[in-house]
């Protein structure tokens, strides 16, 4: 469980950080209102599955249904905007 844990907060800080610089130092980047969301989407995310680790020590069904049913509102908000 630990490692599964770690997996995801490893893979969310490499991606904001190392990627998005990574990236950075290749084409500079333009920032507009969609690439705002999708940070804060996912900085939120993080936050929200760092509180449920922490809380009770354990991702149990109801956190699990709800960082899906997350997964799912955003999947439809960016492909209807």
């Amino acid at each position: 469980m630990d490692i599964a844990i770690g997996n995801v907060i490893g893979s969310s800080i490499f991606n904001i950080l190392f990627i998005l610089g990574l990236t950075g130092l290749v084409l500079p980047l333009t920032i507009d209102s969609n690439s705002i969301f999708d940070l804060i989407f996912l900085i939120a995310g993080s936050l929200l599955f760092l509180v449920f680790a922490l809380t009770h020590k354990k991702i149990g069904r109801v956190e699990g249904a709800l960082l899906a049913f997350a997964y799912a509102a955003y999947m439809i908000t960016i492909t209807v905007l």
